[in-house]
C-alpha cells in the first residue's frame, strides 16, 4: 500500500513538473504573439500622420509600459523557477524515499522467507526429537516392565520354594515325632527321658525306623 501511494505521489509530481514545463511553452507562444502585437502597434505609431512630439510621447509611454511588463514577466519567471526548484526537490525526496522503501521491502521479504525456512526447520527438528523421545520412553518402559516381570517371577519361584521347604519341614517334623513315639513305645521309656537330638541321631543312623 505504501509503495503504491508513493508511486502515485511520484506520478503526481512528474505530472505537475510536466505541466510546469508545458506552461512556459504556452507562455512563450503567448509572448510571441504579444510581442508581435506590440511591434505592430509601434509600427503603426511610427507610420501615423501624428506630429513627431506626439509620436515621441506615445513611444515613451509604450516604452514605460513595456518596461513594466518586462519586470512583471521577470518576477513571474523568478517565481516559476523557484516553484520548479521546489517541485524538483520534492520529486527527488519522494524518489529517494520510494527507493529506500523498495530496499526495505526487499530486505523484509528476504527476512520473512528466511524466517519461514527457519520455522520449518525448527518444526521438523521438534517432531524428530519428539519421535526419538517417544521411542526412548517406550524402550525404557519395556525394559522396566521386563525387569518387573522377572522380579515377580523370581518372587513367585521363591515363594513356591519356601512353601515347599515349609511343607517338607512340617513333614519331617511329623516323621520325627512319629519316630520318637515309636522309639518310646519300643523301649518303653518315658518321653521325658529321651531328647529330641537322640531321636534324630537314631533316625539318621537307621532309616528303617521311619514309619512306612
Amino acid at each position: 500500500m505504501a509503495s503504491k501511494a508513493e508511486g502515485t505521489a511520484t506520478q503526481a509530481v512528474d505530472q505537475d513538473h510536466s505541466s510546469d514545463q508545458e506552461k512556459p511553452a504556452t507562455d512563450s507562444l503567448k509572448k510571441r504573439f504579444a510581442l508581435r502585437d506590440e511591434l505592430s502597434e509601434v509600427k503603426s505609431i511610427m507610420d501615423g500622420t501624428t506630429p513627431l512630439e506626439t509620436k515621441c510621447l506615445m513611444l515613451h509611454k509604450k516604452y514605460q509600459q513595456l518596461v513594466r511588463e518586462y519586470k512583471r514577466i521577470e518576477r513571474r519567471l523568478v517565481e516559476c523557477q523557484r516553484k520548479q526548484l521546489e517541485v524538483t526537490q520534492h520529486r527527488d525526496i519522494i524518489q529517494n524515499e520510494y527507493t529506500r522503501t523498495n530496499l526495505a521491502k526487499t530486505k523484509l521479504e528476504s527476512l520473512c522467507r528466511e524466517l519461514q525456512r527457519h520455522s520449518k526447520t525448527v518444526a521438523e527438528e521438534s517432531k524428530q526429537r519428539a519421535r526419538e523421545e517417544e521411542e526412548k520412553r517406550k524402550e525404557v518402559s519395556e525394559k522396566f516392565q521386563k525387569t518387573i516381570n522377572e522380579i515377580t517371577l523370581k518372587m513367585q519361584e521363591h515363594h513356591h520354594r519356601n512353601q515347599s521347604l515349609k511343607q517338607e519341614n512340617l513333614d519331617l517334623g511329623g516323621k520325627l515325632k512319629q519316630l520318637v513315639e515309636q522309639y518310646e513305645a519300643r523301649e518303653e521309656v518315658s518321653p521325658h527321658d529321651i531328647s529330641f537330638g537322640r531321636a534324630k541321631n537314631m533316625y539318621l543312623s537307621d532309616p528303617s525306623l521311619l514309619p512306612l
